[in-house]
């Protein structure tokens, strides 16, 4: 679990976040909601020999002319993004070894 720049903030709850994979993309997320995927990251098998990023979805829009989110280079869609309405659901089809 990568968490983006972690903000003192109210949970927003796994329907609010977005996963991705690549160590590419970043942004900010709660401390609360850190917490809450770490735990049901801990209790998922998906999870297994993974990792991934986890970021608020409204605190990073990707699109053309976006930046990594630390000023870096250019990127658009990554392919690797997830959104769901659960934890689970977030979790479900994560790739191993990226």
């Amino acid at each position: 679990l990568r968490p983006g720049g972690l903000e003192d903030t109210k949970y927003l709850g796994p329907a609010e976040m977005e996963l991705n994979q690549g160590d590419i993309v970043g942004g900010l997320v709660s401390r609360a909601d850190v917490a809450a995927a770490a735990v049901a990251a801990a209790r998922s098998p998906d999870t297994d020999d993974v990792t991934f990023e986890l970021y608020a979805h409204s605190a990073f829009t990707q699109g053309p002319g976006s930046t990594d989110g630390f000023g870096g280079a250019p990127v658009g869609k990554t392919g690797y993004e997830r959104r769901g309405s659960t934890w689970p659901e977030l979790f479900r089809g994560l790739k191993k070894a990226l």
